[in-house]
């Protein structure tokens, strides 16, 4: 019993305490690609925690994941950064923030 509780408290309420955290400090497409890192944590709970032996297709299966998140954070990332540096282009260096009188 204080095993399954255990498992839901880390696998289930961290996880999304985690994500929602996440959430409030980055925008929602990259905390969204991470939303898919949660079977990678329980896989690396099970290998740590429990001693299971992954099989070759499970490893792939993790770099699989953890590759295409990575590829779409770079991707997000890339694109922040072109749209951040067309708003600076289209505004010019003294930008004015929001809610200051003009």
């Amino acid at each position: 019993m204080a095993s399954a509780i255990g498992s839901g408290v880390l696998y289930h309420a961290l996880a999304y305490w985690l994500y929602l955290t996440g959430l409030r400090r980055v925008p929602g497409s990259i905390a969204a690609a991470s939303f898919f890192l949660i079977p990678i944590f329980g896989v690396a709970g099970r290998f740590l925690f429990l001693g299971e032996r992954l099989e070759p297709s499970q490893w792939l299966g993790v770099a699989v994941v953890v590759g295409a998140i990575a590829v779409i954070l770079g991707r997000t990332r890339g694109e922040e950064l072109d749209e951040l540096a067309d708003g600076q282009r289209a505004s010019g260096p003294a930008a004015v923030e929001l809610g200051s009188p003009r």
